[in-house]
């Protein structure tokens, strides 16, 4: 079986310098000043996400408080059976 002969390849991979290569800028971001006849930029309606939140700790606070309520109800009724 023959081995290959790595000694003369010629292909030379090599690393880049660290700390030049930076990523590019997200899409939309813009890239140097506008010009006399870049088109206009579309404009963006952006949604609250907010409210979400609230509306669901209120909900979570509600039946914690309701648990609380039915187990005390419970408790008083099972107690009072005996």
């Amino acid at each position: 079986m023959n081995k290959p002969d790595h000694s003369t390849s010629s292909a030379v991979v090599e690393k880049p310098p660290q700390g030049l290569y930076t990523s590019p800028p997200p899409l939309g971001y813009p890239t140097r000043d506008a010009m006399v006849g870049d088109p206009q930029a579309a404009a963006v309606e952006t949604k609250s996400k907010g409210d979400g939140f609230w509306k669901g700790w209120y909900i979570h606070i509600l039946s914690i408080y309701f648990c609380m309520i039915n187990t005390l109800i419970n408790s008083f009724f099972l107690q009072n059976i005996q």
